[in-house]
């Protein structure tokens, strides 16, 4: 069995020199469990991490033998593997798959699919790809990263195929906690979480998925609570979870004794004396609380490699919801039948594409990244300008680019009064990718008209509005794919 704490070099930005500190214990048990409140509205990108170790008198995780004590702080290969908690890691029906390829040594894909807090370099997912490879020196272990900042289950569902199972993973972690995603339709999130357990093991039966509970500012209330109150949020991943037998990872435990132990400062922009600061904004870990994240899913990991049983198929239960998602796709706006009236242009955002469009309306440092998760783009800068889709279903939406320039559409459903979507958001200061759905229709054959808006929306609330009030005076729309939950049909 390999060492738990090889002495190589760590990736991250502390200190790397040769480990020579052992693991002092830690013991730190409370009844807690994790809860999280529902976010209203989609958190921005993930913040970088903090560059400098923050010292934190009387957090001594690591000692030297020689009783010479390093720099107060948490070493990036600490996992404080000492930590116990009842409720830290539900193991259910264990992710044996995994560990039987990992134990003999074969190619092993994991995939990551969440939000801004999995996507960050540096954070949970890229800690624990680090450690299995430690752990599992012999695996060639390949990392999928489908982390996306901003977004929930709703479009995660829909990006499945693409961002997920077109590597065929092995073990597939879920977060989508910080950032829910119900689409605003009743029942949206436990549609969208249920739609990306059976889609996955529709693709591959011996595909191991695992949950994982991510923590922020506004969960604190709950977490601290006596009794924990859990939100809807975690209560329908547990739902799911018992009902798939899906092991779960809860990153609030820890926390929780820390924080009730006065040793921990979830949200600070400075050091704070003899306590981890965890975050500088209450949502995106620093180094520090992507170390003690990272050291929650390592413990769960250990705890389902010492449950391991031989590996098996998973048999698909019947559904908790019989109208989830799991048919939910995401279509380029290329390959859609559709009507267009007014003034609009392709913009062709692989550079390797002919007729790439250099020139694209908005520049800025998401640029690259949006170029990522859109081929091309369907624009228009001409209020008035509309474009109707039709499609069999209940459930349609749009993902789309927005940024200063973000305009207002019009909707109108099957010929009825419109109504206002504005694709401006408070974070649009810069280009950022987003999307929406639309409220809930009958089952059946509808059709969708979208019309930029004369009157753009209030662009107050940007962070540099005062600043700088003239970029935002633009009022365009930028399409790229359809998200939906149906078939697409012909306007004919």
């Amino acid at each position: 069995m390999p060492s738990i704490l090889p002495r190589i070099k760590s990736p991250t930005v502390f200190d790397r020199k040769l480990r020579r500190g052992l693991l002092a214990t830690l013991t730190l048990c409370a009844s807690v469990t994790m809860a999280d409140a529902v976010a209203s509205s989609p958190v921005p990108s993930a913040g970088e991490r903090g560059a400098e170790p923050q010292s934190k008198a009387g957090m001594d995780f690591t000692v030297l033998p020689d009783d010479e004590k390093q720099e107060r702080s948490l070493r990036d290969n600490d996992y404080q593997l000492d930590f116990a908690h009842p409720h830290e890691c539900k193991v259910r029906g264990g992710i044996n798959n995994t560990m039987a390829k990992l134990h003999a040594g074969e190619p092993v894909a994991v995939a990551y699919l969440g939000g801004s807090i999995t996507q960050a370099e540096g954070g949970w997912r890229s800690r624990t790809t680090d450690w299995l490879r430690r752990r599992y020196p012999k695996a060639v272990i390949k990392e999928i990263n489908a982390g996306l900042s901003g977004t929930g289950a709703d479009l995660g569902v829909a990006r499945l195929e693409k961002d997920v199972l077109a590597y065929r993973p092995d073990l597939l972690f879920v977060e989508f906690v910080v950032n829910g995603g119900d689409g605003g339709h009743k029942d949206g999130y436990l549609k969208g979480v249920e739609g990306i357990i059976r889609k996955t093991l529709k693709a591959n039966p011996t595909t191991d998925i695992c949950f994982v509970y991510t923590v922020a500012d506004w969960h604190l209330q709950g977490l601290l609570a006596e009794p924990p109150a859990l939100s809807s949020h975690v209560v329908t991943k547990e739902k799911l979870a018992d009902h798939y037998q899906i092991p779960t990872i809860n990153l609030g435990c820890q926390i929780a004794v820390l924080l009730k132990q006065e040793r921990l400062a979830f949200k600070s922009a400075n050091p704070v004396p003899g306590k981890i600061v965890f975050s500088s904004d209450g949502v995106h870990p620093n180094n520090d609380g992507a170390q003690l994240n990272a050291g929650a899913v390592v413990r769960a990991l250990l705890k389902m490699e010492a449950a391991a049983a031989p590996s098996e198929p998973k048999e698909l239960p019947v559904p908790v919801d019989p109208e989830n998602w799991e048919n939910a796709k995401l279509v380029d706006l290329k390959d859609v039948k559709m009507k267009t009236e007014g003034d609009w242009q392709w913009y062709e955002m692989d550079p390797d594409a002919e007729g790439y469009s250099a020139d694209f309306p908005e520049q800025g440092r998401n640029l690259e990244r949006i170029k990522l998760h859109f081929p091309r783009l369907l624009g228009t800068k001409t209020p008035g300008s509309s474009l109707t889709v039709r499609f069999r279903g209940s459930v349609l939406g749009f993902f789309d680019v927005g940024g200063p320039f973000a305009g207002q559409l019009k909707v109108s459903v099957d010929g009825g009064d419109p109504f206002n979507v504005s694709r401006f958001q408070k974070y649009s200061s810069g280009l950022r990718h987003q999307y929406f759905l639309l409220p809930r229709m009958e089952e059946g054959i509808h059709s969708v008209k979208l019309t930029l808006d004369e009157n753009p929306p209030d662009k107050s609330a940007a962070s540099d509005f005062a600043d700088d009030p003239g970029k935002y005076q633009r009022n365009e729309a930028y399409l790229g794919a359809i998200l939906l939950e149906g078939e697409l049909l012909s306007l004919e």
